[in-house]
């Protein structure tokens, strides 16, 4: 029963990846978006060796490019066919990845709709078909996230070296996870200290930390030769002043744009028709200051340090308005989407449903109606999740790794830049929260019904004795 359900969720997984993809195949990734910068590098590794983009070294974690080159080495250079066939086997292959790591933590039955949600959810399989790097960083954290979960229960100091290769190899595919495995650490000391002993937990620490650096040091170390920086992906400053530059330009306005990014901009629309409904996306200024530093010589790693030394200034003189565009960027990073085989997880199409007039053939309640029950319903995938954390009979230590996960993804990306696809590696983690919540509430509302007909038939019972 176990392998026949594992080859379903495998199949369907298979499928979904194929029906979101049907006709693009073997179209060249999407202009305008990620795709041919990713596509551009994993060409110019293959054939020069050099991770560049435009003759310049590359600011971004190399592992999605060189997966890309990976395919192309075996299939054809620009075989785009490939690439989403290989991407959609990943997804398949995750899906029952998660399957077993519920299994472990949730049990059998929170790991079957675990994996069945997984297989069906239109977010990965549109990802899989699209030159993004979500789909294989989700892959390369469940092989961590099991592992580690392994090397925890077994105890066995091989497990916990074969996590650490794979925590260390998902910072080389997205750069944001290049803290974590520190916190991870530390966590596992703490949970873990009694029941290891010290002695074995602080070389199992040892042994994690030193596979994380096998595989991730050599990148520093090229990295630094190449470009003279320690970063592993220098364009946190790009990013940082890019926040200090919209912050300033929505804090005058703070209220309608919290109302716009929690409820959407339709509503903004009808109570601000002065607000300009796009400035949270507005990154025109940081372009122009990156063309300014180019035009006077500056190299990227340079211009780079500038642009965080100005954000920082910037943002000490005014935190205030650095946590509340924070607070936006939290609401913005777990924002309901909507399914499209164009794009993915991209904020604009929920924030902006309805507005500047589209769907004129509908009135205002049918559009309120439809952009509030949308919200609605993910309000209610989240209020699950957090009823799985409070009422789970688990040990609360089994998940703490995964809620550490969702912490460090939750709050980086916060504080730097987020949109709903950064999200899409942390939706395993709360799809199986949110089995697991819900199956827990059926349970519980089973017995109260129970209990409820129980006393009900008592009462009667007794009355009936009375009369």
């Amino acid at each position: 029963m176990k392998n026949k359900f594992v080859i379903l969720i495998f199949l369907l997984a298979i499928i979904s990846g194929l029906f979101w993809g049907w006709g693009d195949f073997h179209t060249a990734p999407e202009p305008g978006g990620d795709g041919p910068y990713y596509n551009e590098i994993a060409l110019n590794f293959l054939n020069d060796h050099q991770l560049s983009y435009q003759g310049e070294s590359i600011n971004i974690a190399p592992g999605y490019p060189v997966f890309i080159s990976t395919v192309y080495f075996f299939f054809g250079q620009n075989n785009y066919f490939a690439v989403r066939i290989a991407q959609i086997i990943l997804f398949a292959v995750l899906t029952i990845i998660f399957y077993y790591l519920a299994q472990r933590i949730f049990g059998k039955k929170t790991a079957m709709l675990t994996g069945l949600l997984m297989s069906v959810f239109y977010v990965f399989p549109i990802a899989a078909n699209r030159f993004n790097r979500e789909i294989l960083t989700i892959f390369v954290l469940s092989l961590a996230l099991l592992f580690l979960y392994k090397a925890f229960f077994s105890k066995k100091t091989k497990h916990f070296f074969v996590a650490g290769l794979f925590w260390g190899l998902l910072i080389l595919v997205n750069s944001i996870t290049q803290f974590l495995f520190v916190l991870l650490a530390i966590l596992f000391f703490i949970i873990a200290r009694k029941n290891f002993g010290f002695k074995k937990v602080l070389l199992n620490i040892f042994i994690f930390l030193l596979a994380v650096a096998c595989v991730f040091i050599p990148w520093v170390l090229i990295s630094k030769s190449a470009n003279d920086n320690n970063a592993l992906a220098p364009r946190d400053g790009k990013l940082l002043y890019n926040r200090a530059d919209i912050m300033e330009k929505l804090y005058p306005d703070y209220p309608a744009y919290l109302l716009g990014h929690s409820f959407g901009y339709y509503f903004v629309e009808k109570l601000y028709p002065e607000i300009d409904i796009r400035a949270y996306r507005d990154s025109a200024n940081v372009m122009n200051r990156i063309e300014e530093l180019e035009n006077d010589g500056y190299t990227l790693v340079e211009s780079n340090q500038i642009l965080r030394e100005e954000a920082i200034d910037k943002i000490i003189s005014q935190p205030h308005k650095y946590v509340l565009m924070a607070t936006l960027d939290f609401i913005n990073f777990n924002n309901p989407v909507l399914p499209s085989k164009g794009e993915v997880w991209i904020n604009s199409r929920t924030h902006m449903l309805f507005t500047e007039g589209r769907h004129a053939e509908l009135n205002s309640f049918v559009k309120s109606s439809i952009v509030l029950a949308i919200r609605l319903f993910v309000l209610l995938f989240f209020v699950f999740i957090f009823y799985a954390l409070f009422r789970s009979p688990r040990k609360w230590y089994n998940i703490s790794f995964l809620l550490l996960v969702i912490l460090y993804f939750n709050l980086t990306y916060s504080v730097i830049h987020a949109i709903p696809r950064y999200a899409m590696p942390i939706y395993p983690l709360y799809i199986m929260l949110f089995s697991s919540g819900l199956l827990i509430f059926i349970e519980k509302s089973t017995k109260m019904k129970r209990v409820s007909s129980f006393i009900s038939s008592k009462i009667s019972q007794l009355w009936t004795k009375k009369a």
